[in-house]
């Protein structure tokens, strides 16, 4: 799903007023040949508006959000049960012993793989990958492998999330379309730390799902 050219052009008037098209690639170290192409195509890619967004100092998910068909992204009751997928199962229960005394804080953790599966096993619920594959009308096979290696494109996302009813956010995350700081606020030390218990535990049972494949993966020579 583009990005219609004359809402484009409205868009970057506005974050940058007096820039040239050239400054602003400049800027954002993309080509101009490219946006050039875009622009009178009427195809603007909403990667496009990611990068200028941070070249602006502007958050790309609210900028993103500004355009028909993006609205999804306009959302800010995000929780730690919504980003549970990005985490892996042992750094919340970690996080769960270091608030009842049982550990030291600092222990570090890396994020885990393939995130936008566990995103997607998280809120598919009792509907399976085929008839999501459908849905999008994709071949499973193709669908399978987007979602294994995180290259399922953003308007895919946006319409897989929509039909899911669930925020598209972590989804973007999980694909490195977003920082997890543009869409939570916060580093992922500092927000899983200063959420409140309620959400810890709500997130300890969806992760719940990938406990025995991250121990598994923690063990591992």
């Amino acid at each position: 799903m583009n990005i219609a050219s004359p809402a484009f052009t409205r868009w970057i008037e506005g974050i940058a007023p007096d820039a040239t098209l050239l400054e602003i690639c400049t800027k954002a170290d993309l080509s101009l040949s490219t946006i050039s192409e875009q622009r009178s195509g009427n195809r603007i890619t909403p990667k496009t508006v990611i990068v200028i967004a941070r070249a602006y100092g502007q958050n790309p998910a609210g900028e993103l959000g500004s355009f028909d068909g993006y609205e999804s992204l306009n959302q800010n009751q995000l929780t730690l049960v919504d980003a549970a997928p990005l985490y892996s199962a042992l750094e919340l229960l970690h996080q769960r012993f270091v608030r009842e005394g049982k550990a030291q804080a600092g222990a570090g953790f890396d994020p885990p793989g393939s995130q936008l599966k566990r995103w997607l096993d998280v809120n598919r619920r009792t509907v399976t990958q085929k008839e999501l594959a459908q849905h999008l009308e994709m071949k499973p096979s193709n669908f399978s492998q987007q979602v294994s290696d995180g290259t399922l494109p953003i308007y895919r996302i946006l319409e897989l999330a929509a039909y899911l009813k669930t925020s598209p956010l972590p989804a973007l995350v999980a694909t490195g379309n977003l920082y997890f700081e543009e869409v939570f606020g916060l580093s992922r030390q500092k927000y899983l730390a200063g959420r409140p218990n309620v959400e810890l535990v709500e997130a300890l049972e969806q992760a719940n799902l990938f406990l025995a494949s991250d121990v598994k993966l923690f063990v591992s020579p």
